[in-house]
């Protein structure tokens, strides 16, 4: 009986030294396996942050072309602007030209007339 004792407490030591390695084991898989979500979870929060910095670029950049679209829209207005004010003031030159040019030849003739009236 003793030596059946001493067996199954053998047996026993064994078992219970079995559990603790197992559980120990199990202790550091599940550790293991924190480290890996926690290394997926970094991982994951670095690809999103790179996503949200390119998204953060591209808005960037589609809001300077709006930025550069509407200067150019302002640029072509006021180039056309420019023109008509050009075409305008060249108008109103030639207007002035010609009343220059006809009040040029209303003094020619008052000063023709003026001689004539002094010859009599």
């Amino acid at each position: 009986v003793r030596r059946r004792l001493d067996v199954a407490q053998a047996r026993l030591s064994a078992a219970v030294e079995n559990a603790e390695e197992a559980e120990r084991k199990a202790e550091e898989s599940r550790i293991a396996q924190e480290d890996q979500e926690l290394l997926a979870d970094d991982s994951t929060r670095f690809n999103d942050n790179k996503v949200n910095e390119r998204i953060t670029a591209r808005v960037a950049a589609d809001t300077e072309m709006e930025v550069l679209d509407k200067a150019e829209g302002r640029l072509e207005l006021a180039r056309f602007r420019l023109e008509k004010a050009e075409r305008e003031y060249v108008a109103e030159k030639e207007v002035h030209e010609r009343i220059k040019a006809g009040l040029d030849a209303v003094r020619k003739q008052v000063k023709a007339g003026a001689a004539r009236v002094a010859q009599l």
